[in-house]
């Protein structure tokens, strides 16, 4: 120990039987509670007589840990040692806990503690010295009902039904407990339930529904209700709209399989699917769905090497393709590269997304950019949706820096996912890509865009009733003048 009180190795302090153990840990600071550096440990049986906590019961004698109020910086490790013939009657090894004595209060405080069954120990941290004893919970079994849940609210005769309740046992020792289910008032289950301290168990009873109307389900006091209809359909599962994203990925890239289960059907059902890729499942799950519910079911999966991948969900089909290599790259400053490129949605006045602005950033060699063009590539739900030029080879500008372009839909937005990603070409090589963006447009943020040809129909049908509109005039300023 230095003069300032730290310890400059580990060092443990026990009692004479060595059943309790104060280890000091090494760096940490020892000193009384006046500041001043300790020099020694004492541990002995308390000779003074204390008062047990209600619902526990002590274990090993209380010892009196001096000098009182020590501190530790860092704390210190407080073990006692137990022995199998300690744990009777209401003791058991995985109530025990350390306690404290607390003067003030008249009461012994938890400290908690480890329990090493294979060492019989327990052991604490601690930061001061007082008294301390090995004590066990002991609160009789004591249990309580929550979470009631009936698997189908609406059935039809003779369907099976799963009522499920947690039993909790919330005492510290062991018990039983007898679960009784009720079916308007009649008792149609019963499960025995045995429980140690704080352990908790679903148990699930299977009734058969019969008799139109509403039913009422009791566990403890804990109730619902679920309604037997005439005419129900079971369950019946579509599975539509399988897509693929991207469809055109490198190895070792991720993929995006989704599709959407549909339960036709009135009643509640579980649909197993399994997502195959040439033949072999790669993955697969349940989906449990109320009568007319759908929900979009996702698969995701690495691209392993190049070739065409052929994806089976049930009875839809669809491929996507691994390309042979990955995009070219910019390697220190030899050659062209995409360096920056984001997407920005625009709404209009109402709210809906009328374009998206995309701004990019080019950093190409001087000497490379003869013959350099720049393309949008534009996917919808992982299709090619159309290729836009973003500028043209030879056409009189630098495109050695920064740039933007603003894009909507040649027939208009549609509801669903977006990618955009810019590539950078060489004549007709390809020489440069960004990495994609992607943009999720919702049924509520779409908004009418017309096509330029479809404007170009409305401007000529106007001029053309203009035209008509004014040689009507004219010939019957004519008619008058002539008349």
């Amino acid at each position: 120990m230095t003069e300032d009180g730290v310890m400059v190795a580990e060092v443990t302090a026990t009692d004479d039987e060595e059943k309790v153990k104060l280890i000091l840990h090494k760096g940490s600071t020892v000193k009384n509670s006046q500041g001043q550096k300790i020099t020694s440990v004492r541990i002995k049986k308390s000779v003074e007589s204390h008062a047990v906590n209600g619902n526990s019961a002590i274990v090993s004698p209380a010892y009196d840990i001096q000098p009182i109020g020590a501190i530790f910086t860092p704390g210190a490790t407080l073990l006692f040692k137990y022995a199998d013939a300690q744990l009777t009657g209401n003791v058991h090894e995985n109530n025990l806990y350390l306690a404290l004595w607390d003067p003030a209060a008249g009461a012994w405080t938890d400290f908690g503690g480890d329990i090493d069954p294979a060492a019989n120990t327990v052991s604490v941290p601690i930061e001061h010295l007082s008294v301390y004893a090995l004590m066990a919970h002991t609160a009789p079994a004591h249990f309580e009902l929550s979470d009631l849940h009936i698997s189908s609210k609406t059935t039809a005769p003779g369907e099976v039904i799963d009522i499920s309740v947690l039993v909790t046992n919330t005492g510290d020792l062991s018990g039983s407990y007898e679960l009784n289910l009720k079916l308007d008032d009649v008792i149609v289950g019963t499960e025995a339930v045995t429980l140690d301290g704080g352990a908790s168990e679903t148990v699930h009873f299977e009734v058969t529904a019969s008799g139109l109307g509403e039913h009422e389900v009791a566990a403890g006091a804990l109730t619902d209700t679920f309604t037997v209809e005439e005419n129900l359909l079971p369950a019946d599962f579509t599975v539509t709209d399988l897509f693929i994203t991207p469809e055109e990925i490198y190895p070792g890239d991720n993929v995006s399989i989704s599709i959407r289960v549909s339960n036709t059907g009135d009643l509640t059902g579980t649909h197993h699917t399994a997502l195959l890729i040439n033949g072999a499942e790669i993955e697969a799950m349940d989906v449990t769905l109320v009568g007319g519910q759908s929900r979009v079911v996702v698969f995701n999966t690495v691209a392993g090497a190049s070739g065409v991948y052929n994806v089976s969900v049930d009875d839809l089909h669809s491929v996507f393709s691994v390309l042979v290599t990955p995009p070219p790259t910019l390697i220190g400053t030899a050659g062209p590269e995409i360096s920056g490129f984001t997407v920005t949605p625009a709404y209009n006045n109402r709210g809906r997304l009328a374009a998206v602005m995309l701004e990019y950033r080019l950093d190409v060699p001087e000497e490379q950019t003869s013959g350099t063009s720049l393309a949008l590539r534009v996917l919808y739900e992982g299709s090619l949706l159309e290729q836009v030029p973003v500028f043209l080879p030879d056409d009189g500008q630098s495109h050695t820096g920064s740039g933007s372009l603003t894009y909507a839909p040649t027939q208009g937005w549609k509801p669903g996912i977006y990618s955009f990603r810019l590539e950078l070409y060489s004549g007709d090589v390809l020489t440069a890509v960004s990495f994609p963006e992607q943009l999720s447009v919702a049924k509520e943020d779409v908004a009418a865009v017309v096509s330029w040809k479809t404007l170009g129909i409305i401007i000529g049908a106007s001029l053309m009733l203009a035209a008509i509109a004014i040689i009507a005039i004219l010939i019957r300023r004519r008619d008058m003048l002539h008349g």
